[in-house]
């Protein structure tokens, strides 16, 4: 009998299913579980470990910020070189031959922080890289940041080994320079005889915004008036007074003119001590200026002056 027993119940165990569900639970070697807890719990587990195969790695993250480097440097080259013209092309060139020995440095000083499920990478204090899921996403602030510091990657740049290449496509952008040396220095000669033709053209014609005093004569609101004012650099002071109460009764005027044409006067009552009224308006070339006149009261009133 013991015998019996004894074959009998290996079998026995041999017979038991891994698993089995029963209603809502689940049994795995004999230990039951809520099936609903069940599948939350291996979902998490499935997510967290196919997290943490897919965490990029250090050189995943150099890789991602090697072009990421590239393609911000290349794309402000290119900004810059198209608004400098033909000059600024061959200077862009020569910037773009550096750009790859740059961008491979910067990738070299990449250091990463492991965070089991994603990652982050390091150049300094900045935060340059985030990895998650075989993934990783660069930020571009940092750059914007360290620009400054791309002429130092480039210097140190030119010792590397793979350096030469990239210093021979830069000597010969510069031979390009010289090839090209005698247009640009007409296009400076011409660019040069029109900025003194202008000069001497402003020079036989001042502008009347240039002038350094003005007398006009007119009117505010209806009342004839005389106003001399004197500019200096765009910063006028002067007076006025009404015909009716004659220079006895002068005002004292603050203000500034634009080269637009735009001014801008405060009146002050030195008789009483405050400020009396504000003039906002504008001057045209042909030495007419009018606009707004309101009082301390706050009422307005429009004006009518010429030189």
């Amino acid at each position: 009998v013991h015998e019996e027993q004894y074959y009998q119940e290996p079998e026995a165990r041999n017979s038991q299913k891994v698993i089995e569900t029963n209603g809502d639970e689940i049994t795995i070697l004999g230990y039951s579980f809520k099936k609903k807890n069940f599948i939350i719990t291996t979902s998490i587990v499935a997510v967290l470990l196919l997290l943490l195969i897919t965490n990029p790695s250090q050189q995943h993250h150099g890789e991602a910020v090697q072009k990421n480097i590239s393609e911000y440097l290349n794309n402000n080259i290119d900004q810059a070189t198209g608004m400098a013209g033909e000059f600024g092309n061959l200077i862009g060139e020569t910037a773009k031959a550096f750009t790859g020995i740059g961008s491979s440095l910067a990738s070299n000083l990449v250091t990463r922080s492991n965070y089991l499920i994603c990652s982050v990478g390091h150049i300094g204090n900045n935060t340059v890289s985030f990895g998650i899921l075989g993934m990783v996403f660069t930020f571009d602030d940092w750059l914007d940041e360290t620009y400054g510091a791309t002429k130092k990657l480039v210097d140190a740049a030119k010792g590397a080994a793979n350096g030469i290449e990239a210093l021979e496509n830069a000597a010969e952008a510069i031979d390009n320079i010289g090839n090209n040396a005698n247009d640009i220095i007409d296009n400076i000669d011409s660019s040069y005889e029109n900025e003194t033709a202008e000069a001497v053209e402003a020079e036989a014609y001042p502008s009347i915004y240039d002038q350094s005093s003005y007398h006009f004569t007119g009117t505010i609101a209806g009342s004839p008036v005389v106003m001399k004012l004197r500019n200096n650099e765009g910063q006028l002071s002067g007076s006025y007074y009404y015909s009716k109460f004659g220079p006895k009764a002068t005002l004292q005027l603050e203000g500034s003119l634009d080269f637009d044409g735009n001014i801008s006067i405060t009146e002050f009552n030195t008789a009483k001590g405050i400020e009396s009224g504000h003039l906002e308006g504008y001057l045209n070339e042909a030495g007419d200026f009018s606009g707004t006149f309101t009082n301390s009261k706050g009422n307005s009133y429009s004006f009518h002056l010429h030189l």
